[in-house]
């Protein structure tokens, strides 16, 4: 008798060495000639290429690890290298892109009005910034199509800031798109926008089919040194939306912190489960996560805002519906000088 053993193998991508290699083969798509990548270092050569000036297409074509010894220099890594061509992810992953600075931070720094990033799977992303962060972009004037990113963080270490669990700011498309990753806003002096897809969404294209699960905290700490009024923005899809959400979700936490001395300058604060302020449209939206704003220190004059779908609404909102549970913790004490502190709390 003999008796026939099988065994799999799960094949692993190496961490990136921090070396660029240029990829061996290229391939057509749609008439264009795209680089095919299959590594980490061909993935660096593109960034190069990108980041040079030199104007080519990528395909990704297996799953990519980056890793956190070497620090990833985004492609499009600034507005004068912007990313203006194709980058089709075919549905591959990659795996922890780790960025610890920087003005445009995330796998790739600005994505022009002609740039596409589609079909792309992200994990386990760790980007720090210092002004736009994103898993994806820290600025988007393009399209973004058929990305998700899980687990990780997006976070900065300066204000003031902007950080999103896709991209930084958004001018453009951003389609058929989820995020997992925790977006942290940790405790600064100035004004903070933090948000599950974007940090700031300005006017221009759609976010449209857009999903987020991944926790969005901001802190804020007023300082008596400030003689200038800085606001904070926290939002489950956004944390200010100026366009048009369309067939948006979010479901994790929204978390706000607010902390300010009795000669603080006067502040506002806005948290929703969608947008934490809105002068845009936001059709086709729903909140199922927790919404929570804390409020610490002196009455003064400021308003602070807590929403299931937005804090604020300057704009229009159309068939969304909020079935998260909001909370608001106070700690507040009267101020000698100004004592008009305004809450508003809505679902």
């Amino acid at each position: 008798l003999f008796t026939l053993f099988t065994a799999t193998a799960t094949v692993f991508a190496a961490n990136w060495t921090g070396s660029a290699v240029e990829p061996e083969n290229m391939k057509k798509i749609d008439g264009k000639a795209f680089y095919v990548i299959t590594s980490a270092e061909e993935l660096a050569w593109f960034a190069n290429q990108i980041n040079s000036g030199n104007s080519i297409n990528g395909a990704l074509a297996a799953n990519v690890t980056l890793g956190t010894t070497y620090a990833w220099t985004p492609i499009g890594k600034d507005s004068t290298k912007m990313f203006q061509n194709i980058f089709d992810g075919g549905n591959y992953t990659i795996t922890a892109p780790y960025t610890k600075t920087g003005v445009f931070a995330g796998l790739f720094g600005v994505i022009g009005a002609n740039g596409v990033v589609k079909n792309v799977k992200v994990a386990n992303p760790s980007i720090t910034h210092t002004r736009n962060g994103g898993a994806i972009a820290g600025f988007n004037n393009g399209t973004i199509d058929n990305v998700s990113v899980t687990g990780g963080s997006v976070s900065t270490t300066q204000d003031p800031g902007f950080s999103g669990g896709i991209v930084g700011r958004n001018k453009g498309l951003i389609l058929n798109t989820s995020s997992g990753v925790s977006v942290k806003r940790p405790c600064i002096t100035r004004v903070a926008y933090a948000g599950g897809i974007a940090g700031y969404r300005l006017t221009g294209g759609p976010l449209s089919a857009v999903s987020n699960n991944g926790a969005v905290y901001a802190c804020k700490i007023f300082d008596y040194e400030l003689a200038n009024s800085t606001n904070n923005y926290v939002g489950g899809i956004t944390a200010y939306n100026a366009g048009l959400i369309k067939s948006a979700k979010n479901t994790a936490s929204v978390r706000d912190s607010v902390e300010w001395n009795e000669t603080a300058a006067s502040i506002s604060s806005y948290t929703g489960g969608v947008a934490g302020y809105n002068t845009g449209n936001i059709d086709i939206s729903y909140n199922y996560g927790i919404v929570q704003k804390g409020i610490w220190g002196f009455s003064r004059s400021n308003v602070h805002s807590i929403g299931g779908i937005t804090g604020c609404n300057k704009g229009t909102l159309n068939r969304g519906a909020n079935f998260g549970e909001l909370k608001l913790f106070l700690d507040m004490w009267k101020s000698d000088t100004d004592n008009s502190a305004k809450i508003h709390m809505g679902g």
